[in-house]
């Protein structure tokens, strides 16, 4: 039986509204008990056991003073308070791979990615997602050539185009000669 949020009436005698006031107290443990620990009488009582979000197709707008959580595209977005007219932050979308992405929930993203590069050489990348701005690059060379592992790989510049890709202009050299050379390298780039 629903919940019957009228019950009792002034004019009703308890006895004539008990069977409703008996169903609505059954009713109430099956709302709150989804995803919650139960009356059982414990410390646990009313805590989440998981939270399930439906599916949103557009960005709902965020209160002043409030945090949303929400579900869009299958990816859960956080949204400050503030930010009505922009999506929010999709901080579980990315890509797990070797060339990859991750959003965090403050907006950052992070690209990463391996490739070889030979002396003077540039490493040009797809923003997807795309950049408006870039904080942070770091270039490291990879090696598990144990008799010749004396390479290295240096970043010279990097540059943003116009949030469509960005470039690393590196050199990959032998440290002690600084001869070109070819090195496995692995890059990582944070911005928002």
């Amino acid at each position: 039986m629903p919940y019957i949020s009228t019950i009792p009436q002034p004019t009703d005698r308890i006895k004539d509204s008990q069977p409703q006031i008996l169903a609505n107290f059954t009713a109430i443990p099956t709302l709150i008990e989804v995803n919650h620990v139960g009356f059982i009488g414990g410390a646990n009582d009313g805590k989440h056991t998981k939270v399930d979000f439906t599916a949103n197709t557009t960005h709902p707008l965020v209160a002043a003073n409030q945090l949303l959580l929400y579900n869009n595209g299958n990816e859960l977005y956080v949204k400050k308070a503030g930010a009505l007219a922009t999506p929010g932050i999709p901080f579980t979308k990315g890509i797990n791979a070797t060339q990859g992405y991750t959003y965090l929930p403050s907006g950052a993203l992070i690209q990463w990615g391996a490739t070889s590069v030979t002396g003077d050489d540039t490493i040009t990348i797809a923003s997807n997602p795309k950049f408006t701005a870039i904080y942070h690059v770091q270039v490291t060379s990879q090696s598990n050539d144990l008799l010749n592992n004396n390479r290295t790989v240096v970043l010279r510049t990097w540059t943003l185009n116009a949030g469509v890709s960005f470039s690393l202009n590196v050199t990959g050299v032998q440290r002690l000669s600084n001869t070109p050379t070819t090195v496995t390298c692995y890059w990582m780039v944070i911005g928002v």
